[in-house]
C-alpha cells in the first residue's frame, strides 16, 4: 500500500567555510584564522563519501629565542577525506570524517616543516532552506614535524550548497489516514446471483432460472430457449 514519490538528491555538495586554528605542540605559530572550501561527492552507492578539502591561512610566527624572527607565512592545506553521514535524524545530519593531506608553508620555520598530515573530525549539517544547510565541524590535524608530532584543532563553519541533481524514485510509507481508508473500504465480491455458473460482472442475463444452460456471457443456449 506504499505510494511512490519523486525525491531529488544531489551528486555534489560545495561548502565555502571560515574558521579558526588552535595551534598545539611545539609548532611556533600563533593561532590563526582559516578560509577554505569542501567538495563532497554523493554519487557512489557506498556509505563513505569522498571529500576534497582546502584550507588557506595567514599565520604569524611566535618570537622564539635562538630562531630567526620570521614575521608571517601562508599555510595551505589540501586534503582528501572519507565522510560518513548518520541518517534517521529529522532536523540535523551528524557526520564523521577522516583522511590525509599535504600542507605547504611559503616561509617555513625550522620547527614547522611542509609535509603530510592526518586528520579526523566530526560535525553536523543543519538545513535552513530547501537546498541549503549550515555545516559545523571540528577537525583535528596531526603532522610529523621532523622530530615531533604536532596537532592543530580547526573549528569550521560553512554553508553547504548542493548541485548536479539526480532524480530517484523512492517508496514512501503510507500515512495513518491512508491505512485507515484502505482498511475501511468495502470488500467487493463478484458473486453469481442467478446460480447459472457465470459471475455477475460477466452475466448479460442476470435473471436466468437456475439449472438452465447458458454460454460464457450468461445468455441462454438456443436449444434451451424459444424466442
Amino acid at each position: 500500500a506504499s505510494s511512490l514519490a519523486l525525491a531529488t538528491e544531489y551528486n555534489l555538495e560545495f561548502t565555502p567555510q571560515v574558521g579558526y586554528d588552535f595551534v598545539g605542540g611545539s609548532i611556533p605559530l600563533q593561532n590563526f584564522g582559516i578560509v577554505g572550501a569542501e567538495l563532497q561527492y554523493n554519487g557512489f552507492d557506498f556509505p563513505i563519501k569522498p571529500e576534497l578539502a582546502l584550507m588557506y591561512s595567514m599565520a604569524d610566527f611566535e618570537s622564539i629565542p635562538g630562531y630567526v624572527d620570521y614575521a608571517d607565512t601562508t599555510v595551505t592545506r589540501l586534503g582528501v577525506n572519507g565522510v560518513y553521514e548518520f541518517e534517521g535524524f529529522e532536523s540535523v545530519t551528524p557526520l564523521v570524517k577522516a583522511g590525509l593531506g599535504y600542507d605547504h608553508l611559503d616561509d617555513p620555520h625550522d620547527a614547522t616543516e611542509k609535509g603530510i598530515f592526518l586528520n579526523a573530525g566530526a560535525g553536523v549539517k543543519i538545513p535552513f532552506a530547501e537546498t541549503l544547510a549550515l555545516k559545523l565541524e571540528a577537525v583535528y590535524i596531526a603532522k610529523n614535524n621532523g622530530t615531533t608530532y604536532d596537532g592543530n584543532l580547526a573549528l569550521l563553519a560553512g554553508i553547504t550548497i548542493p548541485f548536479w541533481e539526480t532524480a530517484k524514485t523512492v517508496k514512501e510509507e503510507p500515512s495513518q489516514e491512508e491505512v485507515a481508508a484502505v482498511a475501511a473500504a468495502p470488500v467487493v465480491v463478484d458473486g453469481d446471483d442467478d446460480n447459472d455458473g457465470v459471475t455477475n460482472s460477466k452475466d448479460k442475463c442476470p435473471a436466468t432460472k437456475a439449472g438452465v444452460k447458458v454460454d460464457e456471457n450468461g445468455l441462454l443456449n438456443v436449444e434451451n430457449s424459444v424466442g
